[in-house]
């Protein structure tokens, strides 16, 4: 427990330190926030049929595309995190200061916790606040009828958000596993996103099995039809079948846990036997 603080420290250090991960936050923030102007600009042009509430819906899909970012960068960056350090021999310097190889993954897996709520809070902050300042988040109503209460909204959003966080934790941990499998940092990113994004491609053909993996509920560039956040920004914009499946949503919250757990563990024993 104590190699694996340390590790934890460290790496805190160096990720707050390190140039990259605040470009990362910065292209979030910005992403977010472009998306949500343009969805803006495009009911402002056109007629969207809603006299309330037409904040949430480019609330939404701001937050979209910024989540999807961050779980592409979240999985990037733990497989070239591992795979550097193994690569460049890092991990064989930590080893000889009496920490294990096990808490040298366990470290680097407990940072990806305040990684990831910093870009999700990054993309959340930036796609609110440029909606909030252009667009009203009322009650959802066309032609005075009230579709949708603002309070019925904002549940179905929050449940949605809470809803991909265990599976961009478990982004993290896959990260973490093919950096540990990887010769270089380099390959480790390249295996590790097209894994991702051949599976985001193909998800929908591949039947009920999909479900159960967690990158079905991650946010990602192809977003299943099942989606909590598909389905909150079509409730958003007044589509009376959109919203939350409670059968999914139950699936987000449960699934990646002992996914991620494997990952995680997965990862440690492959980076035991591994030669350094």
């Amino acid at each position: 427990m104590t190699g694996t603080l340390r590790v934890v420290r460290a790496e805190g250090i160096r990720l707050m330190t390190s140039r990259a991960a605040w470009v990362a936050v910065l292209l979030v923030l910005l992403l977010s926030a472009a998306r949500t102007g343009l969805e803006i600009s495009i009911i402002e042009n056109q007629n969207s049929g809603l006299d309330r509430g037409r904040g949430w819906a480019p609330l939404v899909d701001g937050l979209r595309a910024g989540l999807t970012l961050s779980t592409l960068l979240l999985i990037a960056s733990a497989a070239k995190g591992l795979a550097g350090d193994l690569e460049s021999g890092l991990v064989r310097l930590s080893v000889t200061r009496s920490t294990s190889r096990a808490a040298l993954v366990f470290g680097r897996f407990l940072i990806g916790i305040p990684a990831l709520l910093t870009l999700v809070f990054a993309a959340t902050g930036a796609a609110f606040v440029t909606a909030w300042l252009q667009l009203d988040f009322g009650p959802l109503a066309e032609d005075g009828y009230e579709m949708f209460s603002a309070m019925e909204v904002g549940t179905e959003l929050l449940q949605a958000w809470l809803g991909v966080l265990p599976a961009m934790l478990s982004a993290w941990a896959f990260g973490l596993l093919v950096g540990a499998c990887s010769r270089s940092a380099a390959g480790a990113v390249a295996t590790s996103l097209g894994l991702l994004i051949t599976f985001d491609l193909l998800k929908d053909s591949l039947g009920p099995l999909a479900r159960f993996t967690f990158a079905y509920h991650a946010p990602t560039l192809v977003d299943s039809q099942e989606s909590g956040l598909l389905g909150v920004s079509q409730l958003a914009r007044g589509f009376s079948d959109g919203g939350v499946s409670e059968s999914m949503l139950r699936m987000a919250y449960t699934l990646p846990w002992p996914q991620t757990l494997l990952l995680v563990l997965l990862a440690a024993f492959v980076v035991r036997k591994r030669a350094l």
